[in-house]
């Protein structure tokens, strides 16, 4: 978690807080943390 936050910018409070499952996640908070575990998130409007 230590590494993640270095990596986020974000606090290890902060990503605790965002996955803990119980608080809604800020989209922006998800992106960085997605950025950071170098996972590509990409939406496609459906056929």
């Amino acid at each position: 978690m230590t590494e993640l936050a270095q990596k986020t910018g974000l606090s290890r409070e902060s990503l605790y807080k965002t996955l803990n499952g119980v608080t809604k996640p800020r989209y922006e908070s998800i992106q960085k943390i997605l950025a950071a575990l170098n996972i590509k998130f990409t939406l496609a409007a459906a056929e």
